[in-house]
């Protein structure tokens, strides 16, 4: 084969074994290091060279295309990894690593199948799957928070190739660990206590040491409000048995995001205008609260949004690997 045919840096002039591409492209390579790196290649160069032709090199036609080798062979040789751009470029390397038996290189694409996940490249049900069918842990983490997004993310359009290679109970952990992130979710939108402690940009509140709110000057406008004809309930703080008096159009908002997260998990969709919109149109009867109530309410959402997204990153998916 012609020289211009040989793709470098897989071009050694120490070469013992050529392996043609699908597409007719030469890589020029070394028995050693392809038989460490895989048991296919190990069993192929032991067989016993040609009698009608002693001495000679031995070329290894492939079915692979040159790209799918080339991305192969930077992960064995001591060259820069592969840069893969597109999910059929990385199927078709997993079908290859599969082929030759070489897991234990399936790590190295995990770099590779994140920076696919976050360009939204890789759709994440379809990188889920690849994870589970190769194992890689912290791929399919990231790929079950990335469907936290989608109230549908469990009916996709199509079935991912790799569904025929995984159990049906696959699945399982995505839907367990969607109902966790939802659990904490909630609880961290009922948590009045961190609304009023410890909760950036407003004034904690003043709780005595027998459980007593002495002050709340310098809190949110629906627990500084003092207005007798605007609706208001207590609300438990878990801090020394305290109550705090807060505006109802406050708990509107709170049951909208809790209804919300149902759905959805994430921390955007609390932040929302049909989320935020009844509780401030309530507020709007106050004259104390009319004023102020859509900028408090959208900061608020903000930064429970924040906390939402902190506490729910902490959830793991339970796998089986």
């Amino acid at each position: 084969m012609a020289d211009d045919a040989v793709r470098a840096p897989f071009d050694y002039p120490d070469w013992d074994v050529a392996l043609p591409s699908s597409d007719g492209v030469l890589f020029r390579l070394h028995k050693m290091i392809l038989g460490k790196a895989s048991p296919v290649f190990e069993g192929m160069f032991a067989l016993p060279a040609d009698p009608a032709a002693p001495g000679q090199l031995q070329i290894v036609d492939m079915t692979e295309d040159a790209d799918t080798l080339e991305h192969l062979l930077r992960i064995i040789y001591p060259v820069p990894p592969p840069t893969i751009t597109a999910v059929a470029e990385l199927d078709s390397l997993f079908e290859a690593m599969k082929k030759f038996q070489m897991r234990q290189f399936v790590p190295a694409l995990e770099q590779q199948m994140m920076g696919l996940l976050q360009s939204d490249t890789l759709e994440p049900l379809r990188a889920y799957t690849l994870a589970y069918v190769y194992k890689i842990r912290r791929v399919a983490q990231a790929a079950a928070r990335r469907l936290l997004l989608s109230p549908q993310s469990l009916e996709p359009v199509s079935m991912p190739p790799e569904c025929t290679d995984i159990p049906a109970c696959a699945m399982w952990p995505l839907v367990e660990y969607r109902r966790d992130c939802r659990k904490v979710a909630e609880e961290a939108v009922d948590e009045a206590s961190w609304m009023v402690i410890d909760c950036s940009g407003r004034q904690p509140v003043w709780i005595s040491h027998k459980g007593r709110v002495m002050d709340v000057s310098g809190s949110w406008m629906w627990v500084t409000c003092s207005d007798p004809a605007h609706p208001a309930s207590n609300v438990d703080l878990g801090h020394r048995n305290s109550q705090l008096l807060v505006r109802d159009w406050w708990k509107e908002y709170n049951a909208a995001a809790k209804e919300a997260l149902k759905s959805c998990p994430s921390g955007e969709f609390v932040m929302r205008s049909g989320v935020l919109r009844p509780a401030v149109k309530k507020a709007a009867t106050c004259g104390q609260c009319s004023g102020k109530a859509w900028e408090e309410l959208v900061d608020y959402s903000q930064l429970l949004a924040k906390r939402i997204d902190d506490v729910t990153s902490l959830v793991k998916i339970k796998l089986p690997f």
